[in-house]
């Protein structure tokens, strides 16, 4: 499973003006958009680590070199959607955060913001932390008052967010423990 793959086969699913009918939670059809980028330069991509010490994970670095960050499953009724930002907008986040702008400083600064699920206030982030020491089960997900250690690379992550459909499968364990 690669991220050129992963992307290839959805656009080939997608209709000629890049839209796609997925199906939501209790049987609800949209019809969702897609926005796609030209490749990242690798210059920027490394500029970008070596400015902010941080080390992104190859897959993650794979998708850039694709797709310089895309709006994934655009739902025009709700203005929802899936944005993963490109290159430039990561390292706007990382001038901001080394001035300590505001809410910024909440996150450790080993975290890196690369997108936002827009519509929900959820925010995606690589811990580059652990792509340091070797880990590529790096993916965060923070909203209000919660933060989810994902356990899963970049790969896995997108790979799963377009077999559901856009939908917040990070959020589908609803298992309880049960005391019998």
């Amino acid at each position: 499973m690669s991220i050129g793959s992963i992307c290839g086969s959805l656009k080939d699913r997608l209709c000629e003006n890049s839209t796609l009918k997925v199906q939501h939670a209790g049987g609800e059809l949209y019809m969702t958009y897609f926005s796609w980028r030209q490749p990242a330069n690798k210059d920027k991509i490394n500029t970008l680590q070596e400015n902010s010490g941080w080390r992104l994970p190859r897959d993650f670095i794979e998708f850039l070199l694709v797709s310089d960050g895309a709006s994934l499953f655009c739902n025009k009724m709700d203005e929802s959607r899936v944005e993963l930002y490109s290159v430039n907008e990561i390292n706007e986040y990382y001038e901001d955060y080394a001035k300590g702008d505001g809410y910024l400083r909440t996150y450790p600064p080993e975290w890196v913001m690369i997108g936002e699920y827009s519509g929900y206030g959820e925010y995606f982030f690589i811990d580059s932390k652990k792509v340091k020491d070797g880990e590529n089960r790096c993916m965060i997900n923070v909203s209000v008052g919660n933060i989810i250690s994902m356990e899963i690379d970049f790969t896995t992550w997108l790979d799963r967010l377009i077999v559901a459909q856009g939908e917040r499968f990070w959020l589908w364990n609803e298992s309880k423990h049960i005391d019998i």
